[in-house]
């Protein structure tokens, strides 16, 4: 784990770690400046101060380094310029206040996390130590069973005998079957005084002197008699070997390729899974409305990676879009006259920030002119101004294809484009009422984003369709207790 000091630099590069597009208006991006000190201000309300303190330092960056370059700064009022100033002081006091919670709060883990290390380190020894202490317990065990083996007495190692030889019976003689011939007996030397004992017999093989047997081995020495045989191996019982070593009698012959691909209990080799690509887009009725949307926490990880989930979801356009089940319909009735005479309609998703979750609860639709497939916004400080009243803000937009099918055009993916640079989680909803279908979009963050950034082309151009720039978006879910409120500016 990186010092509470590292951190702290670590997590202020990841508030500066973005970019301002040209192509976006300066105001638009002042009014983004707005909706980070209000997510901001959220988070610090909650003591989720890792993310109020990275939204506070991200907004301090846009509105000091970053918008004073954009080619459109020169066109805010003075009285934007001013207010943008204030709100920028205001937000260096809340950032120091945050940073101390943050630093107090990455102490407290960084200890927690020393003790952790040194508990895992004294259960490593001790474990090795315990595992050391057994193993010399067996060794001591099995040198205490080997001295303690019995020696065979001097008397019992045999000396060198010679046996009488027995005269053959002549050719032909027979012995009766109930007769028992004499057995050899041994010549032992007589020992007179006059005798002399030799020290040291000889081999009779190697004609070297014979020595006794070492103590330790006598034991392995059994003479063999009548009474003392063993049974032949094929009669030992099967019982009586350790299991890893019971088998056939008949040693069995390795398995064909043929007899291996033919048995049907052999698991196959897992493949790579499939996916559908020509699947419909996600529609209203197929979300689930009691899907959860609170973020799973695996109990076991580590405090460390969960703060980094989350500040990396507050970033990177990961957290929950909660949308209420009735946008949609009641959004296609208010702009049923539009879609009669073949005019598409647009309207802009506002909600607010709550334990991490974005919840879409205002649907405003602004004055606009249209086409059978364009719209354009007017008055657009209206539509702030409803923003502040009800106190929301920017998470998306809705349109309707009035004769075609549901998806995001060229003009669409850049519209798209920039609410998504400044919302990572902003959504793109596309009603299709001649189809009855509904799409929910956004533009692939891994290559969409930058390859619409990075396009230069206004109006209906082409654009590549492989890698895919949009797909349907992962975040949302629908809620069926809250209703959507629509605020309709064309009146």
């Amino acid at each position: 784990m990186e010092d509470p000091g590292q951190r702290l630099k670590s997590l202020v590069a990841k508030a500066n770690d973005f970019n301002v597009d040209g192509k976006i208006p300066a105001v638009r991006y002042l009014r983004s400046s707005k909706e980070m000190e209000k997510q901001a201000t959220t988070y610090s309300a909650e003591d989720e101060y890792e993310n109020g303190f990275l939204l506070f330092m991200k907004m301090i960056t846009l509105l000091v380094e970053k918008l004073p370059k954009h080619p459109t700064y020169k066109n805010l009022s003075v009285d934007q310029r001013k207010e943008s100033k204030q709100r920028c002081k205001k937000a260096f006091t809340e950032a120091e206040k945050l940073k101390t919670h943050v630093k107090k709060k990455y102490e407290a883990e960084y200890k927690l996390w020393q003790n952790a290390e040194e508990q895992r380190i004294k259960n490593e020894q001790e474990e090795e130590a315990r595992k050391a202490k057994e193993a010399q317990k067996a060794l001591d065990a099995l040198s205490i069973k080997s001295t303690a083996s019995p020696s065979l007495p001097s008397s019992s190692i045999p000396l060198p005998i010679t046996t009488i030889a027995q005269p053959t019976p002549p050719l032909g003689s027979t012995t009766p079957d109930n007769e028992i011939s004499p057995p050899s007996y041994p010549i032992v030397p007589s020992i007179t005084p006059n005798s002399q004992i030799p020290q040291s017999p000889q081999s009779p093989l190697t004609g070297q002197p014979f020595s006794p047997a070492p103590t330790d081995h006598a034991d392995a020495y059994q003479p063999t008699s009548p009474n003392n045989q063993f049974p032949p191996p094929s009669h030992v019982p099967y019982h009586v070997l350790p299991p890893q070593y019971q088998s056939s009698a008949q040693p069995s012959v390795p398995p064909s390729y043929q007899d291996i691909t033919a048995n049907q209990h052999i698991t196959p080799t897992p493949r790579m899974p499939h996916f559908d690509r020509s699947s419909k887009p996600v529609t209203l009725s197929s979300l689930d409305p009691q899907q959860s949307f609170i973020p799973t926490v695996h109990r076991d990880s580590k405090p460390t990676d969960i703060i980094s989930r989350q500040i990396s979801d507050s970033l990177d356009g990961n957290r929950q879009v909660v949308i209420p089940a009735d946008l949609v319909p009641r959004f296609l009735q208010a702009v049923s006259a539009n879609t009669r005479r073949n005019l598409e309609t647009c309207g802009i998703l506002n909600g607010s920030l709550s334990r991490n979750v974005l919840r879409v609860t205002h649907l405003v639709i602004p004055k606009q002119t249209a086409t059978s497939d364009s719209c354009t916004t007017e008055c657009e400080e209206e539509l702030f101004e409803v923003q502040d009243k009800y106190d929301t803000i920017t998470l998306g937009w809705i349109h309707t294809h009035p004769t075609q099918t549901a998806f995001l055009s060229s003009v669409d993916l850049h519209t798209q484009c920039s609410y998504q640079q400044l919302m990572p989680e902003a959504i793109a909803i596309v009603c299709a009422p001649k189809y009855q279908t509904t799409g929910i979009f956004r533009l692939t963050p891994d290559y969409g984003l930058k390859f619409v950034t990075n396009c230069t082309q206004s109006g209906f151009h082409p654009h590549p369709k492989n890698p895919p720039l949009f797909e349907d978006s992962p975040l949302v879910r629908t809620d069926d207790v809250t209703r959507i409120q629509i605020v309709d500016l064309r009146r």
